[in-house]
């Protein structure tokens, strides 16, 4: 049982209620407000000195070691990595149908050396302002938001992924068949990845532990080159009319990121969110 702590808002009224997740991730709820909106802030590991990383190659290695240990096939890991480190170079974020809790502690544990904070998001909550502002609060920088793409709330996923672009946000997405009737506009901003596709065998083991500032990642980012690489997409891709360059705009961002070298061919997850915008 992981216990959750009180908040308040800018008036200093409580806007969540202590709780707690039991078995199967049931959330109970009795704030003032009725929000239903819960946070469990991520825990720091362990009390000794995390190893600081010399360079972007070591925090990709060490990721992709802790993706192996959640189960993530190793044809699938490295390819996984490197990507969600350009996902966060370039201030874009991330949506993970399966596993989404293991694979944000993959990254946090790296990071942060602590765990990943989680949101959940009842359906019916529209507080743009409230919920902004609560996640931009939040210590961790990597943060599960759970609930949201399953109850179809677009306008207020599409505004956490506009004004938290200091996190790395990880929505949760149930069933790739929730992808027919979210609008395209969202995968301007964020990447899709089906890790109970990839996933095989967790091994249980101690994951790697770390720090490495964000600051760091982001300049790794370099946007003149983004054009060029829309026009390598659809110039790469089959049948690439069905593509908009709007579309794949955000793609086009993770492989404009420097010193990472992701192939537009050749890296799996990449390809899998090209086919996606076909659809």
């Amino acid at each position: 049982m992981i216990s959750f702590t009180i908040r308040a808002n800018s008036l200093g009224s409580p806007i969540f209620a202590e709780t707690a997740i039991t078995n199967g991730e049931i959330y109970r709820a009795s704030n003032e407000d009725k929000s239903g909106v819960l946070v469990r802030n991520g825990t720091k590991v362990s009390d000794s000195e995390p190893i600081s990383y010399e360079d972007i190659d070591e925090v990709i290695d060490d990721i992709s070691d802790n993706c192996s240990i959640c189960g993530v096939g190793s044809e699938y890991t490295y390819d996984l990595a490197k990507v969600m480190v350009a996902t966060i170079s370039c201030h874009t974020h991330l949506v993970l149908k399966g596993f989404a809790q293991e694979i944000a502690n993959a990254i946090s544990l790296v990071l942060e050396s602590a765990e990943c904070s989680k949101v959940y998001i009842p359906a019916g909550y529209n507080s743009i302002k409230q919920i902004v502002e609560l996640i931009n609060n939040i210590e961790s920088k990597i943060i599960v938001i759970d609930g949201l793409l399953e109850n179809l709330n677009e306008s207020l996923c599409l505004a956490l992924m506009k004004n938290c672009n200091d996190k790395l946000l990880i929505f949760t997405l149930e069933s790739e068949d929730a992808c027919n009737y979210i609008s395209k506009y969202i995968w301007r901003y964020a990447l899709y990845v089906d890790i109970e596709a990839i996933i095989e065998c967790p091994t249980y083991e101690e994951m790697n532990m770390g720090k490495y500032r964000f600051d760091d990642i982001y300049k790794c980012f370099c946007e003149k080159n983004v054009l060029k690489n829309v026009k390598l997409i659809i110039d790469s891709t089959e049948k690439a009319d069905s593509l908009k360059k709007c579309e794949i705009i955000n793609v086009a961002k993770i492989l404009s990121v420097q010193n990472i070298d992701i192939s537009l061919n050749s890296n799996s997850i990449v390809r899998s969110q090209i086919e996606i915008l076909k659809k």
